[in-house]
């Protein structure tokens, strides 16, 4: 009885840590993700690929948000980039929905609208 006592406790214990470690592995891979799709963000940028510059700040806002605490842990520079990179899209995005609505472009209106949800920008878009 106290042996079978023993290893359940240590089956707990060890279910415990394997949790743990699980958490940590998902947080690392986070971190992983977050930095490839910044450098990806960076090309789409300099290809004037806006389309999927806002899919790459959509997956960092998504990875953010799954992982609050990896703010912590990733680095500060990749930190702040994505950040510069998240503004500097939903410029980018404003500002082709603006144009293309004084052109009256109605593709380049629905391109750039659709942009708006994956950016956090809803509420922005209906005001538009």
């Amino acid at each position: 009885s106290q042996t079978a006592g023993e290893l359940s406790s240590r089956v707990k214990e060890l279910d415990n840590t394997k949790h743990i470690l699980q958490e940590a592995h998902d947080l690392a891979q986070g971190v992983i993700t977050i930095h490839h799709t910044v450098n990806t963000c960076n090309e789409a940028l300099l290809n004037d690929n806006v389309d999927d510059a806002a899919k790459d700040i959509a997956k960092i806002r998504e990875i953010k948000q799954k992982y609050p605490k990896i703010c912590e842990v990733c680095d500060n520079a990749t930190m702040k980039e994505s950040k510069r990179l998240e503004d500097e899209v939903c410029s980018s995005v404003r500002k082709a929905f603006d144009r293309a609505i004084i052109g009256a472009d109605k593709d380049g209106v629905s391109r750039c609208a659709r942009l708006f949800y994956p950016l956090g920008m809803t509420t922005e878009a209906v005001a538009r």
